[in-house]
């Protein structure tokens, strides 16, 4: 009888552990399934981000300051920007719209980042510099000539 218990003991035993290690890799598994699919997200959010960019770039094409306003209507938000300077005769309201809808799609799928937005620039603060509106509060001028 007692052949018989220490008999079962031992396969509970190895029931259990071969249970553990099979638990244990499918965990891991999880775990890189998990990475991969964060991975993707990221570059995903990573193509988004410069669509975005590359987009909200060709209305800021500007030959003067008298080009250049804020455009308070686009919240761009972080991480690019607070406000949309843009060249106020830039008509694409299609794309205006389109940049709105991709901000959404990347604070919904993108892990957002969080800086508080200075005061709106006042007109005296926007200018083209290098043939983009930019607020000249935070634009770096070269000095050099």
């Amino acid at each position: 009888m007692l052949k018989k218990i220490l008999i079962l003991l031992i396969l509970v035993i190895i029931v259990v552990v071969y249970s553990s290690n099979k638990a244990a890799q499918q965990g891991t598994e999880g775990v890189d399934d998990w990475f991969q699919i964060e991975d993707f997200v990221q570059s995903e959010c990573k193509g988004l981000e410069v669509v975005i960019n590359s987009a909200i770039d060709e209305t800021r094409t500007c030959n003067s300051s008298s080009d250049c306003f804020v455009d308070e209507s686009t919240y761009l938000g972080c991480p690019f920007g607070c406000r949309l300077i843009r060249n106020n005769g830039y008509k694409n309201e299609e794309q205006i719209s389109l940049i709105k809808e991709q901000i959404k799609q990347y604070n919904e799928k993108c892990s957002l980042c969080k800086y508080k937005c200075d005061v709106a620039p006042v007109p005296e603060d926007i200018e083209c510099v290098n043939n983009k509106c930019v607020d000249n509060r935070y634009s770096i001028k070269d000095d050099l000539n």
